[in-house]
């Protein structure tokens, strides 16, 4: 959860993937969007979208839903705009397990069990994306084939009202282009 990655839609310029994340959780909110895309950094972006209950009371009613496919467009994104930086880190990881080791979140991350040396419980749905993300990438990486498959093409996830500051993020996209 950091800025080393900043991404682009179009000609919005974000952070970071937690902030563009965290803006998705409030299609309709476009203020309490940019305050999200205006953190400093990606912890920051998070807070912002707790506070006031915001996470909690007002996130997009579908967002238990579709968080996941929000993830993974989020995580292809990181890969697609930073294929040398992030994909060298995916790659460093070989075959280990990717853990997300959180206090609180056991659906993204994995809790340490009390009393249980060195063990973890949890979905751990973090992790899984980026193993997937990581094999994917391994097997286009090492392949002979020059070009880049689909899947690494980016496509919008099949999720309605995906909209930052008051724009379909199509519209943002298709604004770079």
């Amino acid at each position: 959860m950091h800025n080393d990655f900043p991404l682009v839609l179009g000609k919005l310029r974000i952070k970071g993937s937690e902030a563009l994340y965290q803006a998705c959780r409030f299609p309709h909110q476009p203020t309490w969007q940019q305050e999200i895309l205006d953190a400093p950094h990606a912890f920051a972006a998070k807070l912002v979208a707790k506070k006031e209950d915001r996470r909690a009371n007002h996130s997009r009613p579908d967002f238990d839903q579709i968080r996941e496919k929000l993830m993974r467009w989020v995580l292809r994104l990181k890969l697609t705009q930073h294929p040398q930086t992030f994909g060298r880190l995916l790659l460093n990881t070989q075959n280990f397990p990717i853990v997300e080791q959180s206090l609180t979140d056991p659906f993204w991350g994995a809790l340490k069990v009390k009393d249980a040396r060195d063990m973890l419980q949890g979905e751990n749905k973090l992790g899984r994306l980026l193993m997937e993300l990581r094999t994917a990438w391994r097997t286009w990486v090492y392949s002979e084939d020059p070009n880049v498959p689909e899947e690494f093409a980016c496509p919008l996830p099949d999720v309605s009202d995906l909209n930052i500051l008051s724009r379909p993020v199509s519209q943002w996209i298709a604004q770079g282009e």
